[in-house]
Formats: C-alpha cells, structure tokens, sequence
C-alpha cells in the first residue's frame, strides 16, 4: 500500500522534525481520524461504527481520510461522540501521531 503524495510529505516533515508539533497543519479529513481512532482505542469498526450511526465500510473511509469528509458528516459525528466539530478538528501537540501509527500498522497487515 502506497500513501498519498500529502500523507508521505507530512510523515517526513514530521520524522524529520525535532519538534512534536508538524511544520504544516494537518488536513482536517487526518485531524478527524486521528480524533476518532482516539476515542476508538481497542474497539473494533464493527463495535464503534454502529455507535457512531454509521456503517464499517463509511468508518473505515473515514479513518483513512478518504475521502474529504463533509461537514454534515463531521457534525454527526461530533453529536455521536457529544463534543463540538471545533473540538474534533482542535491541533495536539502530538496531533497526527495515532493516525499516522494506524496506517502504517494498516500497512504491515496488509503486506503480510
């Protein structure tokens, strides 16, 4: 599995830099994965999505960031999860770090 020409240009500014905080900003569609594979932690997509009132297959988009999410869709989610969208899409020091972690573990699972 190859990353999308964006994704590998941030996980090497990010690898490259000193600091824990991304030279550039994260697109919104990572900073909503990176959320709500947070708020997941050890539950599967079939347990979470449902939650979420969602499908797997929509999740599992969505935790690839593919593709753009649309505010409609954000704002469901910030209502399933009962937090604001401005929180969802609120920058962390450490912002990126789970969902750049999940898709490479995507990855090696894939490869094997």
């Amino acid at each position: 599995m190859s990353l999308p020409p964006n994704m590998v240009a941030m996980a090497k500014t990010k690898s490259e830099s000193k600091s824990s905080i991304p030279s550039e900003p994260l697109s919104m569609d990572i900073r909503v994965a990176d959320y709500l594979l947070r708020a997941m932690g050890d539950l599967s997509l079939c347990k979470f999505a449902p939650r979420l009132g969602m499908n797997k297959v929509s999740l599992s988009r969505i935790l690839k960031a593919q593709p753009s999410i649309k505010l409609r869709t954000l704002q469901k989610l910030a209502d399933a999860l009962g937090v604001s969208p401005e929180q969802i899409l609120q920058p962390r020091a450490d912002e990126g770090k789970v969902y750049f972690a999940h898709m490479a573990k995507s990855g090696r699972e894939r490869a094997r």
